[in-house]
């Protein structure tokens, strides 16, 4: 499943994962294109699930994206091959009830999972090292 957020949180991680931090590894990979990852990530079958919070941003992140996101106010605990794609705002806030970003503003793309074994690299997970995917491995 690949969930959309607007942040990423501890408690996303199995309860197992919490309780021994130091075996804990996520795999993090800045995505350029959010909406053709997204894309990309659908084509292999993967169900994509808003976890966004608020209205508004759910709002701005379906402009961005190009896709209706609902607010959808859930708790995210992620299994093996779940994948949290974050928007992470860079610059000034956005103003109420705005549907695209201000003069300075930029939502990042990261797209976050758990690793598997030390060192590994986010592609590793996916076939041809996601070499047919959105920035993936060429």
């Amino acid at each position: 499943m690949i969930y959309i957020c607007n942040s990423f949180s501890l408690s996303m991680l199995p309860a197992w994962r919490r309780e021994d931090v130091v075996s804990t590894g996520l795999v993090i990979q800045s995505m350029t294109d959010g909406k053709g990852f997204l894309a990309a990530m659908e084509r292999l079958g993967d169900v994509v699930v808003s976890a966004v919070g608020h209205a508004d941003t759910a709002a701005l992140f379906s402009t961005l994206l190009g896709r209706k996101v609902e607010m959808n106010r859930i708790s995210v605990s992620l299994g093996g091959d779940d994948v949290v794609l974050v928007g992470q705002l860079s610059g000034p806030r956005p103003p109420e009830g705005a549907t695209t970003l201000p003069a300075g503003a930029e939502i990042q793309w990261l797209a976050v999972r758990l690793a598997t074994e030390p060192g590994e690299e986010f592609w590793s997970a996916f076939p041809d090292n996601g070499a047919d995917l959105v920035g993936g491995a060429s």
